[in-house]
């Protein structure tokens, strides 16, 4: 199981005048507590990734005044560190005197449980179940009071809301954190922030997001490259390579080699393409697809699901196709392929229908070519039952790599696919989702075995999309070169380096490039920027180190008007020889162009050199600033071993920051 752990990011607070506001944001202050007119704990706590851990003993806050009763609000930021167990109740938080005030706790029944009491009796009580409460992330509960109203919002959404509710007449005025209370146990918690105010609303800091899996340190070897569905290499293959990408993906199917039943022979074009790729530059991943109307089983549907149904006799003639393909293009022939995807989104098939085709493919490949590379054919969205099921019938024994088509057209690419938890159940975002599938490949792959994960379809269709495609969740050309450079560079940073955008030319309003002049599209040069910067055959080695993005409150309100949240993503490259860059952006939905951008400024846990820090914007692929063409500075500032880059432009779009360490 690979450690999950919080990238934190915190935002400045303003204190409104005569408000009772008591805030503690433990990962900015050693001793655990900052914010106004607060007294350190009564008892001793530990600090542990930057939050506060109350292991199985109490922690005590005793704030200086009670919060007025009748209005106020709640906001915990907190991590689970153990399991419950069946019928005990635990205690996570409690602001009570007498029976009267906020608790938080788990339940004997293992509900997760919020109430508000008056001399014990109850006024308001609500659950949900326990298990909602993930160990692996952040989970994020605000609760807000007026005579008016009750609201509860956990995960970023409204879960509750009552109408002229009943509430206590008093506080505590001391806040207990995992403390034993009423007899029921401590409950171990991690705690990022802990906000009480007086006020019903959101407390002055503001929404704290940006939750996500911090990478594991790691090396990566960027290969980004681009799907064909087109045969003209003449013109297409120039303007391709122009984006310099070394990689494209695409087939020559199962009909096109057997048009005539037991004869393999492909059509001369298929060489001459093939040709072409080398006067290109161009390195293949070759698709064997899709079914043969020789051997397809009466009534077999087209396309990805020819797997249905089908007899050993398909599965013999599949092999041979794959085994012809090899003896042509691999090493004991043209040597211009050595890597084969077998099948496309086979998971409209069952496990056991895919595996048959996957065994009678990988063995007739290997028989003539044993050096070949052979990938999991690319399993559309994120369907992790239908992967764990395959490993589990031997997948890993077979292949060399697992390709994904992870697909979220309606949601930008760092977020969780809500239509897919069918596949994936709960899951907090994309990289959850990655860090899913890969646990469940390497613990069921052989011993020894690592097998990557790859990107071979990945894309957005944009405006201008047929009518069969979703207008109302089409982009714009724009926001597309957004979600390109953004789902590259998360990818990269979560360990997938080698990524196929889908696709070159925009035959289904995908494409990078349109028109019969191939006309290249904004992301067209977004993903040749990329590639000037992490070019084929380069090395990087991902960076683990935490990194702390702050916005005040203009530039955050700023970020959530433009982009619906402020949810920052950072990620830390160091090239092999020896250069440093951050990749800085805000996540949630992309805009178009915009003139007035927020800003932000980012801590590191060390210190840069003074002089001036490269900042690069990876969509205009300039160093310039947009209306001046003035190179853009920022300011560093060190202190006791850390360093603030302090006015980065934050927005939808990745920027770059050449970093030099002291």
């Amino acid at each position: 199981m690979r450690k999950r752990v919080l990238i934190l990011f915190t935002a400045c607070c303003v204190m409104l005048a005569g408000a009772a506001e008591f805030r503690w944001d433990f990962s900015r202050s050693g001793d655990g507590c900052t914010g106004r007119a607060v007294l350190p704990p009564v008892a001793a706590v530990t600090l542990k990734d930057g939050a506060l851990e109350t292991g199985n003993t109490s922690a005590c806050y005793r704030l200086p005044a009670r919060l007025p009763a009748g209005s106020g609000s709640l906001l915990i930021r907190f991590r689970p560190l153990a399991a419950t167990e069946p019928g005990r109740e635990y205690c996570l938080l409690d602001v009570m005197e007498g029976g009267s005030g906020l608790r938080l706790w788990i339940d004997r029944n293992g509900n997760f449980a919020c109430d508000l009491r008056e001399n014990w009796q109850n006024c308001f009580w609500w659950t949900m179940p326990a298990a909602k409460l993930d160990a692996g992330r952040w989970n994020e509960l605000v609760l807000l009071w007026s005579p008016e109203k009750l609201s509860i919002r956990f995960g970023g959404r409204t879960v509750y809301e009552k109408k002229q509710p009943v509430l206590p007449s008093k506080w505590g005025q001391a806040v207990a954190l995992g403390a034993f209370s009423d007899g029921k146990a401590a409950f171990p918690l991690r705690i990022a922030s802990l906000i009480l105010s007086d006020k019903a609303e959101f407390p002055a800091g503001g929404r704290i997001q940006g939750t996500f899996v911090r990478p594991v340190a790691r090396r990566v070897k960027p290969m980004f490259g681009l799907n064909l569905h087109t045969r003209n290499s003449d013109r297409e293959l120039p303007v391709i390579a122009g984006s310099g990408v070394r990689r494209v993906r695409f087939h020559f199917s199962w009909n096109e080699a057997e048009s005539e039943k037991g004869v393999m022979q492909l059509p001369q074009s298929a060489f001459d393409f093939m040709a072409s790729l080398d006067r290109a530059g161009l390195e293949p991943l070759m698709i064997l697809a899709y079914g043969n109307r020789h051997y397809n089983a009466p009534g077999t549907p087209g396309g990805f699901d020819e797997l249905k149904g089908q007899s050993a006799a398909f599965h013999a003639g599949f092999g041979r196709y794959a085994r012809y393909m090899a003896e042509t293009f691999g090493s004991a022939g043209s040597g211009q392929v050595k890597e084969y995807e077998v099948w496309n989104e086979e998971n409209g098939a069952t496990p056991e229908e895919y595996m048959a085709v996957l065994r009678s493919a990988v063995g007739n490949i290997r028989a003539v070519d044993p050096a070949a590379k052979i990938i999991f054919g690319g399993i559309s969205r994120m369907d992790h039952a239908f992967l764990q099921r395959c490993f589990e019938l031997g997948a890993g024994k077979l292949v060399d790599a697992v390709a994904l088509h992870p697909y979220r057209q309606e949601v930008p690419p760092e977020a969780s696919y809500q239509s897919m938890r069918r596949f994936n159940g709960e899951t907090a975002n994309y990289a959850e989702e990655l860090l899913k599938m890969r646990e469940t490949v390497d613990r069921l792959s052989p011993a020894g075995k690592s097998i990557p994960l790859w990107i071979t379809e990945f894309g957005y269709w944009t405006v201008d999309a047929q009518p069969s495609l979703d207008p109302a969740a089409s982009v714009s050309h724009d926001v597309q070169a957004k979600y390109l450079l953004r789902s590259m560079l998360q990818n990269l940073a979560l360990g997938v380096d080698r990524y196929y955008w889908y696709r070159a030319v925009d035959s289904a309003f995908f494409g990078l490039t349109c028109g019969p002049g191939y006309l290249p599209r904004p992301g067209y040069f977004a993903l040749r920027h990329l590639n000037a910067k992490f070019p084929p055959g380069s090395e990087f080695e991902v960076l683990d180190h935490e990194i702390a993005v702050i916005a005040d409150t203009e530039n955050r309100r700023r970020l959530e008007v433009l982009y619906g949240s402020f949810d920052p993503h950072a990620y830390l490259f160091r090239r092999q020889d020896g250069a440093l860059f951050l990749a800085l952006w805000n996540g949630g939905r992309a805009a178009d162009r915009q003139t007035e951008l927020p800003v932000a400024d980012v801590e590191l846990p060390f210190e840069l050199a003074s002089e001036n820090t490269g900042v690069y914007d990876l969509l205009l692929g300039s160093d310039r600033a947009w209306f001046t063409s003035e190179p853009v500075r920022v300011r560093i500032r060190n202190r006791n071993g850390r360093s603030r880059i302090e006015g980065v432009k934050f927005c939808d779009t990745p920027v770059l920051l050449e970093l030099k360490t002291r």
